[in-house]
């Protein structure tokens, strides 16, 4: 799914994608993720540095303070901290990223029980959101009228431009 985005600014491609990505051993399978994936370009000068965001780790924490990349501290916002963990080569980068406290809270909701994960750049942001497919009518099995099929992709997509639109408005 692609979006278009032209409000007061240059036209871009904002690529939605339904994702399923397959992690192979051998001659076995299994889903590393699937979800879906917002990527899109930041605006020239709207940061730099590398930022990543994870949830916080349930067993093995394989992110830790390194060369290249520092935990950010939020402790003003425990709840933020808790569930979420923000490593950033440029932390003061990363403290303006989410330093609009509705945001962090939107994130916290996006968050539930998923596991949402972030990566920005200064040109660059994918975000993914683990959960079942979207955009799709559903089982033709199930006894789902057609509007209820209709209705349940429209607000999917409805609730992805949502998401979208705030994730530009902050990181944009």
């Amino acid at each position: 799914t692609d979006l278009w985005w032209e409000k007061d600014e240059p036209a871009c491609r904002i690529p939605i994608y339904d994702a399923r990505v397959v992690r192979r051993i051998g001659r076995g399978a299994s889903i590393a993720f699937r979800g879906l994936m917002y990527a899109f370009q930041r605006r020239p000068g709207a940061g730099g540095g590398l930022t990543i965001v994870v949830p916080e780790p349930r067993a093995l924490n394989i992110f830790r303070d390194g060369p290249d990349v520092r935990r950010v501290d939020f402790s003003a916002h425990p709840e933020f901290e808790r569930r979420l963990k923000v490593y950033s080569s440029d932390p003061l980068q990363a403290l303006l990223l989410f330093q609009d406290a509705s945001f962090r809270h939107r994130l916290l909701e996006w968050r539930g029980n998923s596991r949402i994960a972030a990566y920005v750049t200064g040109s660059d942001a994918i975000v993914a959101f683990p959960g079942r497919d979207r955009f799709e009518p559903g089982s033709v099995f199930r006894s789902r009228s057609a509007e209820a099929r209709v209705r349940r992709i429209f607000d999917e997509v409805a609730e992805s431009i949502e998401i979208l639109q705030t994730l530009r408005k902050s990181w944009g």
